[in-house]
């Protein structure tokens, strides 16, 4: 039996292209013409450490993050008097950019400004899985994003809630000015599930580029992310307050997708790693609460879906049972609380069996002929499961040739599905790996995708994975987390003249063991009768 021939062997190389193919190719991709060309107004600037500071220790001391600043004389020429066809006109955030300088402009650039400082940190520590992963306590980081201010477990309160609600505020009034279906031109970069992993997100970042116009590419690659920012993980609030802060300074470069995690009934179902649970622990009351209500303020006014580049459509669950059109989502009035789940209103409203579908269905694992045609999911007896064939239509249908979803754990952050036509990207890394099962589980890789221009006018599709925490790295650190837990257990209660001492004890490869507790020879002797 030969080889099997992989399914992502490259046609002819360019040496076989005939040349009028490879000029028509280079044509379609320089077929993008542009009104004009205008010459902003600003510049980014990165300084190096103070002349006086060099002297006095005798050493550079690096270089600070860029910043904006208008363009000084020195770099134009006397007299010059701007040709008017070259004045730039607007901002090239869009016109709906909060205002240099504001007060949430400084909050949300100041934020953004601190994640890349941790970026940095990131790429120079151990790997860790997010659980595990602890920057000065607990409350720490939020502290830090929401203040700029770094200090050892601090005690969140009003300080930290204002400035929280304020970014949710001026986010809802972003995506309120943009439609259920938003435009998003390419290249881009779309990220699936985070559930509440900073780090996942900020490692992402680390390896693939950064959304900022100092430091990163944002003014040249536009970023979406699908869905699912909370429940589950340890940083919930961080997620999103990172998010907001982006959607802020950047409303036409950053898009922000709904998933079904964006909805007070889910985030409620799930208890104690619900986002409910999760603002009521991280915050007193009435702080907790008062965050989760701005939050969901501002899901209820998300988009649905982003059609990318008129040739992919993004949306968090997938096309449902096939009945309904790009056309018909983009009619999804918001605020959009709830979902309706009732089948006699699916049956008969294509608008809110559209909207439901795009957030809660899933496709079949499977390109067989077995899985084509639409199932019951194994969410529950609403939600469709679609095969290779409606997907397939749907594409047809709405004059696209991709359809980019999340929604569901993958092992490797994205798997190709329905003939090419579908894309699963996941970008929680190691999903089901906690402290105390690191040495058992190997975990799952995040992603992202890249979609760009190439040479022969087609619209590539990059995948782009982090590979997941491996069980050696993991190991060590849940052995840390271990003498963590240790060193915080070890508790002497005196009683009497006899002190006993409760120990959690780390046992191996087989994790927590439980609780050891060594007694006094009084309560020792009292225990063998």
């Amino acid at each position: 039996m030969g080889k099997r021939r992989s399914v992502w062997t490259e046609g002819p190389s360019e040496a076989l292209v005939p040349r009028s193919s490879a000029a028509e190719g280079s044509a379609r991709a320089l077929r993008q013409v542009y009104h004009t060309v205008v010459i902003d107004g600003r510049n980014e600037i990165a300084s190096g450490a103070g002349e006086k500071l060099r002297e006095k220790e005798g050493v550079s001391t690096g270089w600070s993050d860029p910043r904006t600043i208008e363009i000084r004389s020195y770099a134009v020429a006397g007299d010059l008097q701007l040709s008017d066809e070259l004045r730039a006109r607007g901002g090239w955030r869009g016109p709906h950019a909060t205002q240099r300088g504001s007060q949430v402009y400084e909050l949300a650039t100041g934020l953004i400004r601190e994640a890349a400082q941790v970026v940095n940190c990131i790429r120079s520590e151990p790997d860790c899985i997010d659980s595990g992963w602890n920057v000065g306590g607990r409350d720490a980081l939020l502290h830090r994003l929401l203040t700029g201010e770094t200090r050892p477990n601090p005690v969140l309160g009003r300080d930290e809630a204002e400035n929280f609600c304020l970014l949710a505020t001026a986010c809802a009034e972003a995506v309120r000015e943009q439609p259920t279906v938003v435009c998003v031109p390419a290249p881009c970069k779309v990220f699936g599930d985070v559930h509440g992993q900073l780090r996942s997100l900020l490692l992402l970042f680390s390896v693939y580029g950064f959304p900022s116009h100092g430091i990163g590419d944002v003014q040249s690659i536009t970023y979406v992310f699908n869905g699912d920012f909370v429940d589950r993980g340890p940083h919930q609030l961080e997620v999103i307050a990172l998010l907001f802060a982006l959607k802020i300074v950047y409303p036409e470069r950053v898009f922000l997708i709904r998933g079904n995690h964006e909805f007070r009934s889910v985030n409620e179902n799930l208890g104690a790693c619900g986002f409910k649970a999760h603002c009521k622990s991280r915050f007193p009351a009435p702080f907790g609460w008062k965050l989760y209500d701005t939050s969901h303020q501002t899901f209820e006014l998300l988009p649905l879906a982003a059609w990318l580049g008129h040739a992919v459509m993004v949306m968090h669950g997938g096309v449902g049972d096939g009945s309904w059109d790009i056309h018909d989502l983009a009619h999804v009035e918001r605020p959009l609380r709830e979902l309706e789940v009732r089948d006699d209103a699916l049956a008969e409203s294509v608008v809110a069996r559209a909207a439901f579908h795009a957030v809660w269905s899933d496709p079949s694992d499977s390109d067989h002929f077995m899985r084509r045609g639409v199932h019951q999911s194994g969410r529950g007896e609403h939600v469709p499961e679609f095969g290779p064939d409606v997907t397939i239509d749907f594409c047809r249908r709405n004059d696209i040739k991709v359809v980019i979803r999340s929604h569901q754990f993958v092992k490797e952050g994205f798997k190709v599905m329905h003939a090419g036509h579908l894309i699963t990207v996941f970008s929680a890394r190691d999903y089901f790996v906690d402290v105390d099962n690191a040495a058992q589980e190997k975990g799952n890789d995040a992603a992202m995708l890249l979609l760009t221009p190439d040479r022969n006018g087609d619209l590539r599709i990059h995948p782009k994975q982090v590979s997941g925490c491996r069980s050696g790295v993991a190991a060590s650190l849940r052995n840390k987390k271990m003498q963590e837990k240790l060193d915080v257990a070890r508790v002497l209660v005196s009683r009497g003249r006899s002190v006993f001492l409760w120990v959690i004890t780390c046992g191996g490869e087989g994790g927590l063991r439980g609780a050891d507790r060594r007694t006094s020879p009084m309560r020792r002797r009292q225990s063998s009768s």
